[in-house]
């Protein structure tokens, strides 16, 4: 593993805290138990939330290998849709190894 710092963003949930406190009290709960038990519990506890998250282990990339072997690295939907419509019908998902260096 590697360790190095990055820039992160955060979420102040203390300096906000109050204000889900209050606007808890305004939710209709099913069941209502939830509204001052298991939910407040949570809102007591919570610490402040990373919102710039850069973790990607375990994620499936999507990489697909035409016939002669050219490597795409699929970045969304609408690209697949892009690679079918422009006729690389032919492209199949394999694994690929990754060669560690």
């Amino acid at each position: 593993m590697i360790y190095k710092a990055q820039d992160a963003w955060f979420i102040n949930i203390q300096a906000i805290k109050q204000k889900l406190f209050e606007n808890n009290e305004k939710v209709h709960w099913v069941p209502d138990h939830l509204k001052n038990g298991r939910f407040l519990k949570s809102m007591e506890g919570a610490p402040d939330r990373c919102i710039s998250r850069t973790r990607f282990w375990a994620t499936p990339m999507p990489v697909w290998m035409s016939e002669d072997n050219d490597m795409i690295v699929v970045g969304s939907i609408a690209e697949i849709y892009d690679l079918d419509q422009t006729g690389s019908k032919q492209l199949e998902k394999r694994e690929v190894s990754i060669p560690s260096s």
